[in-house]
Order: structure tokens, then C-alpha cells, then sequence
């Protein structure tokens, strides 16, 4: 069956009431006002013409009867008025007397009902003569030979109230004979019996069909809930995927920016790697031989003077052996000088050069943390960088001119 087929709104409503008639109509359980209204107004019209035939005094048993019909046909009537103004509870209590008044009719008086065996008999003889239909009738309603008695004045109704007796009491020897009668009875036994079966089952049928269609809503809802979890799980976790892939593609932008400035650096960073070890190198060659030659020119000056004083005459030293000592320590000097400015040179161009190499380090970090977005950033570290290098060398370092002189005097004295 397809699932639309039980849907919520095709599922039988639970019964207003349930009204078990047995074989005079079987089990009537209404879930609509409209439908009692239907069912109480077809047998308020399928037994209304008793009302129109004066067949004498005994049709007051039809009569008393059918008030219970009038009551019904009322009670339903209201409660459609107060439906429509909402009113439930005098709704529940208009069907209560309903219910109350087709049992009286259909059980406790013995009303045939439109659709039974003797319902049945009753309509089809009162197409033919109504007078008979009513004398059939009496014979099977109580109050037989008590409260009402048989007052026919048309030859009709004493055929139908024979034709009832007959038929109620097996009188005729021909049609009455005991093997029929038991059949007879076999057989209304089994239409009740099958009346009430009916009914039950329909009452099962509408309560599974209910729990089914109740069912079955619970897991559509419960699919709903867990579609609309899934689809926010999953849109939770497309963000999250989106927001994972966007850091992992900036991290990979970063990190080839940061390679491809690297490689683009490396020239440099291995240039002046190298230049700073150079450097560094010669600067500790070069202060080795300053302290060195600072210990040379001491010992050659100290030697020059004992050399000068050791060959005096009269107190008095050559002057040309001073001049020689004072040349040669001048000389020694200015050499050792030289040495110095250059041990100084190349340490400031190894520090020089390392601090290259660490903002060339610094710049590629910061590059691959994304620190460096504009081109005038770029620009305030490369200037720097790439600046022109210098030597550290002073350009004045000939012999000093007053010394000059100064041996010059000495020489012409």
C-alpha cells in the first residue's frame, strides 16, 4: 500500500461512541457529527410514513416506538448548531442522547432497523400495502397482548399481522415445520453473529489504523528532526571545512611566498654568510698580528734606544742614531696602526655582514607569518639590506707631516 495512503489526515478519527445494535443494524461507532446526523436522519425518514397510516389503535405501539426517533433527530440537529459555534461539550452532550434514545428505539422497544432481515421485510411489504407492513410489524415489537392490542379495521392488516404471527410463531404447518424453523433461526443467529463480528473488527481495523497513522507521524517527525540535525551538522561542519581549508590555503600561499622569496634570497644569504666568515676570519688573522706587531715595534724601540744611549760621548748621544731609532719607530708605528684600522675594518664588515644575513632571516619569517603584506613594508627592510657596504678603511693614513719635519730639522743640525 502506498504510504500516502496512511496519511494523518486519511486516518479514522477515534468513534464519537459505539453503539452495539447486534443483528438489528450491527455496531455503530461514528467519528463525525455528520455522520450520526446521516445515520439517524435515514431511519427517521425509512420509518417516518408510520406516522401518516391510521391503522387503528394498535399502530400507538409504533407510535410510542418512534418518539425516540423524534428525540434523536432533534438532539442531532443541535449538536451540528453547536459544532459550528465550537461549543464541544454540549456537543458530547447532544450525542450522550443520542445514543441514549436509538438504543431505546433499536433495543429496548425492538425497532427493526432499515438495514436488518425484518427492517428489510417490513419496507418491501410497505411498498405493496402499509396497512399489512404495520400488522406484520406489531407481532415482533414488545408489548404484544399486554400494553397494546391488535385493533385492525382493513383486511391488510390482519393479512400482515397473520403473515407476522406465521411467521414469528411457526403457525403454518406447511411453511412453519420445525427443520425451517431451526434454519431459519440458524440463520438470523448468524446474520447477528455477523453483525457483531463485523462491527468489532471495524473497531479493531480503525484503532489499528489510527495507532499506525500515529506511528508513522512519530517517525516522519523523528526523520524530520534527525534530516534537519544532519543538515546542520553537515553545514556546521562545511563551515569548518571551509574556515580549515581557507587557513590552510593562506599557510600555503605563506609558505610559498616565503619559498619562493627565500630562493629568490638565497644569492644573497649565502653571499653574505660567507662574506661575514671571511671577515670574521681575516679580522682575528689581523688582531693577532696588531698584538704582534704592536710587541715587534715596543721591542725594536726598546732595543733602537739602547743601541743610541750605549755609544755616547761625553754624555751626549749621536743624534743620527736617534733619528734612526725615532724613523723606524714612527714607521713601526704607522704600520702597526695600519694593521689595527684593518683588524677594525673587517670586524665591522663581519658584523656588518651577519646583520645582513639576520634581516634577510627576519624578513623571510616574516613573509611566512604573513607579517608583510605592503609593498612599503618590503621596501623600509630591503633598502637596508642591499645598502652600499663600506670598507671601514681611513683614507688618510700616510705619514704624519709634522714628523716628517720634525726628522728633517734634526738631520740638518
Amino acid at each position: 500500500m502506498a504510504e500516502k495512503d496512511f496519511d494523518d489526515g486519511d486516518a479514522p478519527k477515534a468513534p464519537l461512541f459505539s453503539l452495539d445494535l447486534g443483528a438489528n443494524g450491527g455496531l455503530f461507532a461514528p467519528t463525525t457529527v455528520e455522520e450520526v446526523h446521516v445515520w439517524v436522519e435515514r431511519e427517521y425518514n425509512a420509518w417516518s410514513w408510520t406516522q401518516s397510516i391510521n391503522a387503528g389503535e394498535h399502530r400507538n405501539l409504533l407510535d410510542h416506538a418512534f418518539q425516540a426517533f423524534n428525540v434523536a433527530i432533534n438532539a442531532v440537529r443541535e449538536a451540528r448548531q453547536f459544532e459550528a459555534q465550537s461549543n464541544e461539550s454540549a456537543v458530547r452532550d447532544r450525542l450522550s442522547s443520542v445514543k441514549e434514545q436509538m438504543q431505546t428505539a433499536f433495543v429496548t422497544r425492538a425497532f427493526p432497523h432499515s438495514t436488518s432481515t425484518l427492517g428489510h421485510r417490513v419496507l418491501a411489504l410497505k411498498e405493496d400495502d402499509p396497512f399489512a407492513a404495520i400488522g406484520y410489524l406489531f407481532p415482533f415489537l414488545p408489548g404484544l397482548g399486554q400494553t397494546y392490542r391488535f385493533d385492525a379495521r382493513e383486511l391488510g392488516s390482519w393479512r400482515g399481522f397473520v403473515m407476522g404471527l406465521n411467521e414469528r410463531f411457526g403457525l403454518d404447518s406447511t411453511g412453519g415445520e420445525p427443520a425451517i424453523r431451526a434454519q431459519r433461526d440458524a440463520l438470523e443467529k448468524l446474520h447477528e453473529r455477523a453483525e457483531t463480528l463485523f462491527g468489532e473488527k471495524r473497531l479493531a481495523y480503525d484503532g489499528l489504523h489510527r495507532d499506525f497513522a500515529t506511528v508513522l507521524n512519530q517517525v516522519r517527525q523523528t526523520g524530520n528532526e534527525q534530516t534537519h540535525s544532519f543538515d546542520e551538522f553537515m553545514s556546521k561542519v562545511e563551515a569548518e571545512h571551509s574556515e580549515s581549508r581557507k587557513k590552510h590555503d593562506e599557510g600555503m600561499e605563506a609558505v610559498r611566498a616565503a619559498y619562493q622569496e627565500g630562493m629568490t634570497l638565497r644569492a644573497p644569504v649565502d653571499y653574505w654568510q660567507k662574506k661575514a666568515e671571511s671577515h670574521s676570519d681575516r679580522s682575528t688573522s689581523y688582531m693577532k698580528w696588531a698584538f704582534g706587531s704592536m710587541a715587534a715595534v715596543g721591542a725594536f724601540i726598546a732595543s733602537g734606544t739602547w743601541w743610541a744611549m750605549s755609544s755616547m760621548k761625553d754624555d751626549k748621544p749621536d743624534a743620527w742614531k736617534f733619528a734612526v731609532v725615532v724613523l723606524l719607530g714612527v714607521i713601526g708605528i704607522w704600520a702597526v696602526r695600519l694593521v689595527v684600522r684593518m683588524f677594525l675594518s673587517h670586524s665591522h664588515l663581519a658584523t656588518d655582514a651577519e646583520e645582513r644575513v639576520t634581516m634577510v632571516k627576519t624578513y623571510l619569517s616574516l613573509i611566512e607569518a604573513g607579517k608583510m603584506p605592503s609593498d612599503d613594508d618590503r621596501k623600509l627592510v630591503l633598502a637596508p639590506m642591499f645598502r652600499p657596504a663600506t670598507d671601514g678603511l681611513v683614507k688618510d693614513e700616510g705619514l704624519p707631516h709634522p714628523m716628517l719635519e720634525l726628522l728633517t730639522r734634526s738631520a740638518a743640525k
